[in-house]
């Protein structure tokens, strides 16, 4: 088997320095959607999103995973559904939202200096 180098993530460093910001206009609205998270699933994605907004992308990356935005790679099996979801950005990734029974993940698609919210996989069923 040949050694193929693995891609690198794409991360625009001109905005790294601005806070992180999101915007609910690409979330998906059937399955992933916020409409199917419980009262306190609800307020704890906003405390988790509120935390995220307190620090720049850079602080946000540099964050230890369970508190921060992690990128996924364009390997991982859910870039090319991101992709499908949010034609034009290249860059997607994820956080965790703490204090669920499950394992929540918001998943973001990065463009400019926005974090666009595309699904909340609310049961942790998909793999990224």
């Amino acid at each position: 088997m040949a050694f193929k180098p693995r891609e690198t993530l794409q991360e625009p460093p001109h905005y790294l320095e601005k806070e992180v910001r999101f915007s609910f206009s690409r979330c998906d609205t059937g399955k992933y959607c916020i409409r199917g998270l419980e009262n306190d699933e609800l307020r704890r994605f906003y405390q988790t999103m509120g935390h995220l907004e307190n620090h720049t992308w850079k602080q946000a990356r540099g964050l230890p995973r369970e508190k921060g935005i992690s990128l996924d790679t364009k390997s991982g099996d859910a870039y090319e559904m991101l992709k499908l979801r949010m034609d034009g950005c290249s860059t997607f990734g994820h956080f965790r939202v703490d204090g669920t029974d499950a394992n929540m993940r918001v998943f973001v698609g990065l463009h400019k200096d926005l974090a666009y919210i595309i699904l909340i996989d609310r049961e942790g069923k998909i793999q990224h």
